[in-house]
C-alpha cells in the first residue's frame, strides 16, 4: 500500500485526502497548502465519472435532516471529462504552492495518434 511505500524509502508518511474535486472539502481562500496532488480522475471508460450534487445540492445551503444522518447517501451527478479536468487544474493551480506538481492518469486512445 501507499504507507508501506514511503517507509521502505525512509519517507515521512504522506497526508492522503480523498474528496470531489467539484467540491473540495476545504475552507474558501485557502491556497498554497499542497506540495503535489496526484489523482485518477474518472475519465469514463468503465463507469462514468460522478460529482456531489442532484437537484437537492442546488438548493443552498442543502441540510441533512438529523434523523436521516446515519443512513444518507449523497446524491450524485454526471461529471463530463471536461469539466472534470477543468475543477481538476483550477484546484491545483490555486491549492498547490509554487513548485508543486500535479500528476494525473489520462488514457489515450492510440488509434486517434500517427507517427507522421
Amino acid at each position: 500500500n501507499v504507507f508501506s511505500n514511503f517507509r521502505q524509502y525512509a519517507l515521512p508518511p504522506p497526508c492522503l485526502l480523498r474528496c470531489d474535486a467539484h467540491a473540495p472539502p476545504w475552507r474558501t481562500g485557502l491556497a498554497e497548502v499542497f506540495d503535489s496532488i496526484v489523482c485518477a480522475p474518472p475519465y469514463g471508460i468503465r463507469a462514468g465519472g460522478r460529482k456531489s450534487g442532484g437537484r437537492k445540492y442546488k438548493q443552498q445551503p442543502y441540510q441533512i435532516p438529523d434523523d436521516k444522518r446515519a443512513d444518507h447517501i449523497a446524491s450524485t451527478s454526471p461529471y463530463p471529462l471536461g469539466e472534470c479536468i477543468a475543477d481538476l487544474l483550477d484546484n491545483a493551480a490555486r491549492m498547490l504552492r509554487p513548485g508543486g506538481r500535479l500528476v494525473y492518469f489520462l488514457p489515450a486512445a492510440t488509434e486517434a495518434y500517427s507517427d507522421g
